[in-house]
């Protein structure tokens, strides 16, 4: 009987973790660019175009918002498939995502038992958010399955006093926090510490082993950003990582500077993101509160933990919508393992009725979500006009210019970096951002040696840019999308 048990569990592990590839990895490649990942493969773009892999820029500026560790994901595969695509920049995303599935399995099998794990598993794979942000190129699912893979490696060796022991798991949240920030250390630490006071066990964790591990990790998470301000000019040291490690986590977490949304905010996202198993979080909060003196200690440390990560997203002055993607996997096993139990307590036809209507509901829901990556996304994109499309026009046009490698590429006020991406610039032209004074300036002094910038500025920029006659004295081609496009760039290209 046991063996028969662990077959169905490898078998359904074995058919998780192949749909979790598939999902993960159907057409990656074919959707442009999408807001924030024009932000990563311009930094990446830069660093493999500059051979510099210490120092993130985002044109001309020093871009340290989020550590290096993500950007060095993309460059390996970029290098490995010999250009910087599509697929290179969300590849990382999608093998964390992968990561993170089986990290939940394994988390869940020390927890509770593998079949929890596989039903956690499925919950994932069927939500749209989550599946979404595997295909994103980004720090967020990275940060997730770094998060995972800490617990995992705490609960399956918390009983070990061995120096390797504590040093992987520091090793694991330190490398974490290297890719989009210290909540990848504090929210691990969090679920340590819930499990060191619910289990009364903080006196056997009080060694020099740990201390030693700790600092080693804490030596290693440094390094790269010792190395970057040992070799950043003595002018931009105010946009060093390590001020950036500051700036970007406890100024923002204490006293925020943008992105200062609601303090209700993840109540109204964190449903969304749910979506569609949130009805069963409802219940499995109900049936917990209800019971809460019948909980075994795993039950109770999942609760208490996922309230934690909610506060601690909360009291944070600085709030996004997908600042609290973390908790997700969580809930899903919260949710996974209300499922089990509410099973266990049903007779054997009620049992199997319930059971059918989950599975069948997994199978359609999944088939959905490929169907739509597979096939609906890609045709979509490839009958709109986006980025791609209107960098085809600009490169043919590009190509006409004599002495290309002689000239700049402007961004006038521009939020995005998408075009650039897929333009065919010669590596001797510059790509710089620039406000309108700057840009005034910029062809004054052009007027002389009649090498002028291409500009790629917003539609509506246009308007001020003849308001102020700026270009008066030039002659630029305008390249627009056509009005049925979302796309909102234009770009100039000077006519000699």
């Amino acid at each position: 009987m046991h063996n028969k048990v662990q077959n169905q569990n490898t078998n359904g592990l074995f058919y998780l973790m192949l749909a979790s590839c598939i999902i993960a990895l159907v057409m990656l490649h074919s959707n442009e660019l999408w807001t924030m990942e024009s932000r990563w493969s311009t930094v990446c773009w830069l660093m493999l175009r500059n051979h510099d892999y210490l120092h993130p820029y985002l044109f001309n500026g020093l871009y340290f918002d989020k550590p290096l560790l993500s950007y060095w994901f993309i460059i390996g595969f970029a290098k490995l498939f010999g250009h910087l695509n599509e697929l290179a920049l969300r590849l990382p995303s999608a093998i964390a995502g992968i990561t993170s599935i089986y990290c939940v399995y394994r988390l869940s099998k020390t927890l509770f038992n593998a079949k929890i794990g596989i039903i956690t598993g499925w919950l994932l794979i069927t939500s749209y958010f989550f599946v979404f942000w595997m295909r994103t190129a980004s720090a967020d699912m990275l940060n997730i399955a770094g998060i995972l893979l800490g617990l995992t490696w705490y609960f399956e060796h918390k009983k070990s006093r061995h120096f390797f022991d504590y040093f992987i798991f520091f090793l694991i949240i330190s490398l974490t926090s290297l890719c989009k920030g210290l909540s990848g250390f504090a929210i691990p630490m969090l679920g340590v510490v819930i499990d060191i006071i619910l289990c009364n066990t903080w006196r056997q964790h009080l060694n020099w082993k740990n201390l030693s591990a700790f600092v080693i990790a804490i030596l290693i998470y440094l390094s790269s950003f010792v190395a970057a301000e040992l070799t950043t000019n003595s002018h931009e040291i105010q946009h060093s990582g390590i001020y950036e490690v500051f700036h970007e986590n406890i100024l923002r977490y204490l006293s925020p500077f943008d992105h200062q949304d609601a303090w209700y905010t993840y109540f109204i996202y964190l449903p969304i993101y749910l979506l569609p198993w949130t009805i069963l979080l409802f219940f499995a909060v109900k049936s917990h509160v209800k019971q809460w003196k019948l909980l075994q200690y795993s039950q109770r440390w999942l609760f208490i933990f996922i309230i934690t990560i909610f506060i601690f997203f909360s009291l944070s002055g600085s709030r996004r919508s997908y600042y609290i993607l973390p908790i997700i996997p969580f809930i899903a096993l919260f949710m996974a393992e209300w499922i089990y139990h509410y099973f266990e307590q049903n007779t054997y036809a009620q049992k199997q009725k319930y059971k059918t209507i989950i599975k069948n509901s997994i199978i359609l829901l999944y088939l959905l979500l490929f169907c739509f990556f597979a096939f609906v996304q890609p045709i979509m994109n490839n009958l709109s006009f986006g980025a791609q499309q209107l960098a085809d026009k600009v490169n043919q046009e590009i190509s006409k210019i004599p002495n290309i490698e002689n000239r700049n590429i402007l961004l006038l006020n521009s939020k995005d970096n998408s075009l650039v991406f897929y333009l065919r610039i010669p590596k001797a032209v510059t790509v710089t951002t620039v406000d309108i004074t700057t840009l005034n300036t910029i062809i004054k002094q052009s007027l002389q040696t009649k090498m002028f910038p291409i500009i790629i500025l917003q539609k509506q920029d246009l308007s001020e840019l003849e308001k102020k006659e700026i270009l008066k004295n030039v002659n630029y081609k305008t390249i627009l999308p056509p009005e049925s496009s979302t796309k909102d760039n234009a770009v100039l290209i000077p006519i000699m």
